[in-house]
C-alpha cells in the first residue's frame, strides 16, 4: 500500500517532487499563486487546487498519511511587532486540519523568525495535545543544497504517538 500525501503552499512543486521520489502518492496540492501553480502543473501531474491555506475547507481536505506544508509568513513586522492577523490563521488552520483529518505524520518548513513567536509554541503544544510527537530543527540551506545562500529554515516533523514511531533528525554530513 502506497502512502498518501497532501501539500499546502505547494509552490513550484519541490515538496511534491521530493515526496513522490520518497514513494508517496501526492493526492492533492494547494497553491494560491497563479504562476507557481502553472509551473507545478507542468512539473507534476497531481490534483492541484488554487487555494491558500486560509481558503481550504477542512472538511474537504483529503485524509492522507502525510500533511506537508511550507509556511512563508514572517512572525514580526518591520517595526518588530507580532502581526497576529497574519500568523493566527496559518498555524491555527493547520491545527484544525490535524484535529479533523488526523494525518499519520506532518512535515512543515517555516521561516526561522516564526519559531520566536507564541503562535509557534502554541502550535507545538496543540499538535502534541492532538497526539503528535513533534520535533523541529533549524536547517542551514547552504549546507544542505550546496547553493551559496545565507538562508535558514525550520523543519518541523510530527508523528502520531499511536503509531509508536518517533523522529530523530539525522546528523549533518557531507553527503547532503
Amino acid at each position: 500500500m502506497q502512502l498518501t500525501a497532501a501539500v499546502i503552499n505547494a509552490g513550484l512543486g519541490d515538496l511534491s517532487i521530493g515526496l513522490e521520489m520518497a514513494g508517496f502518492d501526492v493526492v492533492a496540492a494547494y497553491e494560491a499563486e497563479e504562476k507557481a501553480l502553472s509551473i507545478h502543473s507542468h512539473n507534476m501531474k497531481v490534483p492541484l487546487y488554487p487555494q491558500s491555506l486560509n481558503d481550504i475547507e477542512v472538511e474537504a481536505f483529503p485524509i492522507v498519511d502525510l500533511l506537508a506544508a511550507h509556511i512563508y509568513q514572517q512572525s514580526f513586522s518591520r517595526a518588530g511587532y507580532v502581526r497576529s492577523e497574519e500568523q493566527e490563521p496559518a498555524l491555527y488552520k493547520l491545527i484544525k486540519i490535524l484535529g479533523q483529518r488526523t494525518p499519520r505524520a506532518i512535515f512543515l518548513l517555516l521561516n526561522t523568525s516564526l519559531t520566536k513567536s507564541d503562535y509557534f509554541r502554541n502550535f507545538l503544544a496543540n499538535a502534541e495535545g492532538l497526539g503528535y510527537k513533534v520535533a523541529w530543527n533549524r536547517i542551514d540551506v547552504a549546507k544542505i543544497t550546496g547553493f551559496p545562500v545565507k538562508e535558514h529554515m525550520v523543519c518541523v516533523v510530527g508523528v502520531l504517538k499511536s503509531s509508536g514511531e518517533g523522529f530523530l533528525f539525522p546528523e549533518p554530513s557531507s553527503q547532503y
